[in-house]
This record gives C-alpha cells, sequence and structure tokens, in this order.
C-alpha cells in the first residue's frame, strides 16, 4: 500500500475540513461494536536517517513502498517557490539506501503549474519500482513515470494528454506487476470540475489508453480528489470515489481486471458521504468505507459481491468523525483509523476500529489520550496493515514552540496490544508508512522545519 505525501488544504475541499479549532475529545457511540481499551501512553524516540537532501531549497511531496522482500523506494521532490526536480532513492532488503538519483530536470511549478511536483511510488514482488509524478510542460502539468531498471531507470514518458492541468497521480502495482496510475485532469481550473483518468498496465505490457472513470451524466460531479485504490495479486483493481449533486452525494466504486475493462457501481446514496477508502488482500477480498454526516459506514466485498454497508461509528450530538485510514490483513482482519470531533473545545483523540473476521464485532481502541489542535491539520494521518493482522498508525499532536507539530507513531499487535508510542524526529512532517511480508513496519518522512531532508525509520514488529 502507498501513499503519498500532501499538504492537507491542497489535498481536500473545504466541505471535508474540520477545522482544528472546533475540535475537541468527549465520548463516542459505536454501532454494532466493542470499544476497546485505552492505549498508554508511553513513548520512545526515533530520529531518522537520511534518504535524501534538497539542492534547490527544501524537499517535499514524498512518496514510500516497500514490498514483502523488504525492497523499498522513496520518491520525492526537490524545490523552491518556482521550481521543481523529482528524485528517487532505492532500500535494499538488507536495509541500505541508494544514492538518489534525478528523473526529472527542473520544471516550473508557478501559476497554474503550482501543483507540479507531487509524486508516488509503487514496487512489485521482483523489486521494480515504478514512480509517477506531475510535471510542467509547456503552458499545462502532465503526468509522467519512469520504472526502476537494473541501477538506474527508464527512460520517462508521458501517461496524460498534453496541455492538461494534471493533478496528484497515484500508482499502486501488485506483486506480479501489474500496474494502475490515477490522477485528477482539468485541476484545479477550467470551465468544469476536475476529472479521474486512469490507465492500467499488465506485467511486461504498454499502459493503457487513459479512461475517465467519474461520471459525466448530468448532475454529478466529483467531490473531492480521488484518493484511494487498491491492487491485488490477480491484478483486480479496486478505486472509490465520491460524486455531489444538487439533490445528495453517491459513493461510487470502480474495478478493472487484467482482461476486462473498467466497470463500477454506487455503494452508497444519501447527504454528506464523503472521503471513501478502499482496501484489498492478496487473493483479493476487498473492504471500502466512508463518512457520512455522523459517523462511519464499512461494506466488505467477498468475490464481486459487495455487503450492505454497516456503520461502525456514530455520533453522538455535537461529534463528528473523520476517516484517515483503512486497511485489511490476509487474516480478514479489517481496521480504520479515525479521530473523534467535537464541535465544541480544542481537543482530539485518535481511535482505531477492528473487525477481526467477517460478521465478527466491531471495537474501537483509543490510540492516544487526545491532544489540543488549535490549528488546521498540516498532513493527514496514516495507517498500514500487515498481513498477519499487526496495525501501525501515525498523528500529528500541536504543540507551542518552535517544533509546534510533533509525530507519533503506535503499532497495536496482531495478537492484541498495544506497543509503545514512538516519537518520530525533531521537527518532522508527512509520515509515509509501509510494510513487508514479514510484518516489519518502516517510515519515510520530511525532517528539518522546512523539510529540508527526507528520513528513513525501522520500526519493527
Amino acid at each position: 500500500m502507498t501513499r503519498v505525501s500532501l499538504p492537507l488544504l491542497l489535498a481536500l475541499p473545504a466541505r471535508r475540513l474540520l477545522l482544528g479549532a472546533l475540535v475537541a475529545a468527549l465520548s463516542l457511540t459505536l454501532v454494532a461494536a466493542v470499544p476497546g481499551a485505552t492505549a498508554a501512553t508511553k513513548e520512545r524516540r526515533v530520529p531518522g536517517t537520511v534518504v535524501g537532501g534538497s539542492t534547490l531549497g527544501a524537499t517535499i511531496a514524498w512518496g514510500y513502498d516497500v514490498n514483502a522482500k523488504g525492497v523499498g523506494f522513496a520518491v520525492w521532490s526537490d524545490g523552491d517557490a518556482t521550481q521543481r526536480r523529482v528524485f528517487a532513492a532505492r532500500r535494499s532488503a538488507k536495509g541500505t539506501w541508494s544514492r538518489p538519483r534525478p528523473l526529472s530536470g527542473s520544471f516550473s511549478r508557478t501559476g497554474k503549474r503550482e501543483f507540479a511536483g507531487y509524486a508516488d511510488v509503487a514496487v512489485d514482488g521482483r523489486g521494480r519500482g515504478t514512480v509517477v509524478w506531475t510535471e510542467s510542460r509547456g503552458k499545462g502539468v502532465v503526468v509522467r513515470s519512469a520504472t526502476s531498471k537494473g541501477r538506474g531507470w527508464s527512460k520517462p514518458r508521458t501517461l496524460s494528454r498534453p496541455g492538461d492541468f494534471a493533478g496528484f497521480a497515484d500508482i499502486e502495482v501488485s506483486r506480479r506487476g501489474h500496474a494502475v496510475v490515477i490522477w485528477a485532469g482539468s485541476f484545479p481550473f477550467g470551465d468544469s470540475d476536475f476529472t479521474l483518468l486512469a490507465r492500467y498496465r499488465n506485467p511486461g505490457g504498454p499502459w493503457s489508453e487513459p479512461t475517465r472513470l467519474d461520471s459525466q451524466a448530468p448532475g454529478y460531479r466529483l467531490d473531492a480528489r480521488p484518493e484511494s485504490v487498491a491492487i491485488d495479486d490477480l491484478g483486480v483493481v479496486t478505486l472509490a470515489w465520491d460524486e455531489i449533486s444538487d439533490t445528495g452525494d453517491r459513493i461510487q466504486v470502480g474495478t478493472r481486471g487484467p482482461t476486462t475493462d473498467w466497470t463500477q457501481q454506487t455503494l452508497a446514496q444519501g447527504t454528506n458521504l464523503n472521503a471513501p477508502a478502499v482496501a484489498t488482500t492478496a487473493d483479493g477480498h476487498a473492504v471500502a468505507a466512508w463518512r457520512d454526516f455522523d459517523g462511519t459506514l464499512v461494506s466488505r466485498r467477498d468475490g464481486a459481491t459487495w455487503a450492505t454497508p454497516q456503520k461502525v461509528v456514530s455520533g453522538p450530538s455535537g461529534i463528528a468523525h473523520n476517516l484517515y485510514g483503512l486497511g485489511i490483513a490476509d487474516t480478514g482482519r479489517v481496521a480504520l483509523l479515525g479521530q473523534e470531533v467535537v464541535l465544541s473545545g480544542n481537543r482530539v483523540r485518535p481511535y482505531l476500529v477492528v473487525q477481526d473476521a467477517p460478521g465478527g464485532a466491531w471495537g474501537l481502541e483509543y490510540v492516544d489520550k487526545g491532544f489540543p489542535q488549535p490549528e488546521i491539520p498540516v498532513f493527514t494521518p496514516d495507517l498500514v496493515v500487515s498481513r498477519q493482522g499487526a496495525v501501525t498508525v501515525t498523528w500529528e499532536e500541536q504543540r507551542k514552540g518552535p517544533a509546534w507539530s510533533r509525530v507519533f507513531v503506535r503499532t497495536r499487535k496482531a495478537s492484541g496490544g498495544w506497543k509503545a508510542v514512538t516519537r518520530l524526529g525533531t521537527a518532522p512532517s508527512d509520515p509515509v508508512l509501509g510494510v513487508d511480508g514479514k510484518g516489519r513496519f518502516s517510515v519515510v518522512f520530511g525532517e528539518g522545519g522546512c523539510c529540508t531532508s527526507v528520513r528513513y525509520a525501522s520500526l519493527g514488529k
């Protein structure tokens, strides 16, 4: 599973932001759930090792992924106020990092091209990395891609239409090398709302032609930049997004296989439906989650059939919930990361909601005792689930002083119970988690106030 670091205010529309000044933590009502114990607060420190630094001003927009054998890649942009350049580095199965290699030359990110330079990476079972990024070309921004080749990289190629303003490309790759890339077209400018586009690649084959997936029927349009896509070992892609209209909202899911075209269906219709996420096991058992006006709903998929959505978190009145991450283990355990939010006060509290097997009870476990959040968060928390069922999460706490934002990591063991809280770095930002086939967790994050370096830390099992 791959996540790319993005500033929250650029990644989400206003209707999906809950202002930090209105955030607090009180009580929580669970639907069909059994509350778990509050996690303890013992803490350890991990400074991380430097993977890459900046030659222009600051490293930004990093992505990270690791395969079952422990081979990983980090990708990031090196930039300043007017230009960017994309770099990548490879982590061996033994844990050593290569020197950073440039994947692009310097390109402009001024004016309408300000979203150029966001990058993502995914790794297949053989240890081959595929990187996608947005790069300004002429008056527009295009999606570019390159694949690792021995100690070097293939020649980058353009995946999106020249002249468009492409944004926020996201890549997922299966163990066997099937790949899917999605991005937002016409973002965020133009006469109409931005679009959702995708291309698919079979192992060793070329990329398919771009397919537009968002609704083109009158009345519906994308609510937010799609950012949740998963792929299983057979190459089946599952993608979720939310659409809005004058009469209500709906959650859409699209699927595609190695020999089939895209199909889509509506998982839910109603009001205030947003922030969908999807995850899949290696053998294709999938799960989707999304928010409504006061809580979180979940649906599992067995084969081609999605189960009736189940509300696993709800209210009570005056309390809302953020949904930040979703994962599923090969054991069938599902975990979602949320934060309870009250509409008065100034505290938040992150939690996990876990179901060990289909049809089982949903249990809530707090990750931390809660903390003040006087400002809008600068990045989104992350979650990753190992194949064995362990779960690692991140969160941000805002404090007074120069190091105003502190970043923490915590692991819930596959057998249950929590490991000690880990604090990352000194002035970190936007951690991106990974996990290998043996259940060893790791993280890439920025360090240095203005993110002058990209760092890596091993978190263990």
